[in-house]
């Protein structure tokens, strides 16, 4: 898998007041509000946060074949990270990324996308891509 030079230390994310550590965990259903927070600061239309909810959900009761991880700071849902890899082909798919606009740029997409490396890496995967609609 492609690293980049220079990544921010999986256990640091920078902070506007130096750095303060990030959790990242498994996405449950405990999660769908903190979450919801989140896709609600991209400017989506309600159609595509629920059908992102909805992939999400099928992603996140497949624990074999994807990951779906959020980042939180306290108790806040920050960002979240959705991949899935297929057997056929070897590859995995992110199948969403988003990092809320106050933590932008800090150092949090690219942990999550570490760590969606990594779990594609304990499966073998081949490679990892995204697939990005046009309007």
């Amino acid at each position: 898998m492609y690293r980049f030079k220079g990544m921010v230390a999986p256990d640091k994310i920078r902070h506007v007041n130096g750095f303060r550590p990030i959790t990242l965990k498994r996405y449950s259903a405990a999660d769908k509000a903190g979450l919801m927070s989140v896709l609600d600061t991209t400017g989506w239309e309600p159609q595509y946060i629920e059908g992102q909810m909805e992939t999400v959900g099928v992603l996140a009761e497949d624990a074999e074949n994807s990951r779906v991880l959020v980042a939180v700071d306290g108790t806040e849902i920050v960002a979240f990270v959705a991949i899935k890899f297929e057997r056929w082909n070897r590859l995995a798919q992110t199948h969403g990324l988003i990092v809320s606009p106050d933590w932008q740029r800090q150092g949090v997409g690219s942990r999550l996308v570490h760590n969606a490396e990594e779990f594609a890496l304990s499966k073998s995967a081949r490679g990892v891509f995204v697939d990005t609609p046009s309007i």
